[in-house]
């Protein structure tokens, strides 16, 4: 794509996702992590007035749709920002919904009508005890658990309970054990435990990875910490032709410049902003998304995922173990237990099998045979890898 008007025509409902960083900086140490080794925008907040011009923007220039996934951060924590009920307030005026994510180190101190615009807040963790903490993020943990649960009941009580919570719980080799205790803490607070490998977000670290540019002292620490097969197996899976950042996301920053991916610090490489929202004509800005020579590097190198890939950020042992407990305890006392349990092994097998026909119509002759039409929707959505969309290709025709 070249000009605007052959974006409009390719993608008439906009960007699949929109990052608009409205604190230019995190707090966390993160060293994965292009924030934690970026400090390129240290102390600066989005202007309400900037983020204002930046939302008529993205509607005039029709990037934003009701379908798009809208998120007030990238790189930067946004709950430092001292006006963020003014941000949020501003998303409402122009019926725009968004996540939150934080890592919980300060509670702001939300206002009911502020809160209408928010539909779940993300709470990222990389474990769940001090000596986690002290390798990624730096902060005091006991800290942290109590500003999740301040977090939680206070929004809670604003939103009457509609807003949900999810702790990303990021897996390194040294923390997989805290998974359970950090479970039950989740199960105490009603919030949804979503745990997922740890990855090299930076991407000029993971192309000395690929390369083997990078130094052997680095190497040999990450490989004590990341679960590099991981990585292994997505590069291995990823396209040589094709990066689904570049083609369906949008990230700006608290300038309101746009970067070609939030994978790169511009620090190393200024050349990652392609133009501003507000002041650069936009057919350049998005010649430039379309035709920038990092994105073929990385494309090549296999960093980058294909549209719809499901990327396996999930272990096979917390769905293998800790979900089908959950099921179990639940459906303990269930008369139909032993039936609804084969189901839920059938419901995953589909979904582990790209959703073969076959087992398509097995789930249906079970779901019959033994009249189980209530728990479908339950078990898929609750107990699966994909939830919501293994229970839509369940009962799609």
């Amino acid at each position: 794509m070249d000009t605007l008007s052959e974006f409009q025509q390719s993608m008439p409902h906009g960007f699949d996702s929109i990052a608009i960083d409205i604190v230019g900086f995190c707090n966390a140490k993160c060293k994965y992590c292009p924030a934690g080794n970026d400090l390129t925008n240290k102390g600066k907040f989005i202007d309400p007035a900037l983020f204002e011009q930046i939302l008529q923007k993205l509607i005039e220039y029709r990037f934003y749709s009701h379908s798009t996934n809208f998120h007030i951060y990238c790189l930067g924590e946004p709950c430092l920002h001292p006006q963020i009920n003014t941000i949020l307030r501003l998303l409402s005026k122009y019926n725009v919904r968004t996540t939150i994510s934080t890592n919980a180190s300060i509670v702001p101190a939300f206002e009911r009508d502020a809160l209408e615009s928010v539909d779940r807040f993300l709470i990222s963790a990389p474990g769940f005890s001090q000596s986690s903490y002290d390798k990624i993020h730096g902060f005091d943990f006991e800290i942290i658990k109590k500003n999740i649960i301040k977090l939680r009941k206070s929004v809670e009580e604003l939103s009457d309970g509609r807003i949900k919570f999810d702790l990303s719980y990021h897996i390194y080799q040294f923390n997989e054990a805290e998974m359970v205790p950090a479970k039950a803490f989740c199960n105490t607070f009603d919030i949804r435990f979503a745990p997922n490998y740890a990855v090299m977000l930076d991407k000029d670290q993971c192309l000395d990875y690929v390369t083997g540019d990078m130094s052997f002292e680095e190497l040999k620490d990450i490989s004590k910490e990341i679960f590099l097969g991981v990585l292994d197996q997505q590069i291995k899976d990823a396209p040589r032709n094709y990066c689904d950042f570049q083609s369906r996301f949008l990230s700006v920053n608290v300038d309101g410049d746009i970067r070609i991916c939030s994978g790169f610090h511009r620090r190393k490489d200024p050349d990652i902003v392609i133009g501003n929202l507000i002041t650069d004509h936009i057919d350049e800005i998005i010649w430039r998304k379309y035709h920038h020579p990092r994105c073929e590097k990385c494309i090549q190198a296999g960093l980058t995922l294909s549209r719809g890939y499901e990327c396996k950020v999930y272990p096979d042992g917390y769905y293998d173990i800790m979900k089908e407990n959950d099921f179990i305890l639940e459906y303990l006392k269930d008369e139909k237990l032993q039936e609804k349990l084969r189901l839920l092994k059938l419901v995953r097998q589909y979904e582990q099998e790209d959703y073969k026909a076959d087992l398509k119509q097995a789930i249906f002759n079970h779901v019959r045979e033994y009249s189980l039409q209530p728990d479908i929707e339950k078990i898929a959505v609750n107990y699966t890898r994909f939830g919501l969309k293994t229970y839509q290709k369940i009962i799609e025709k």
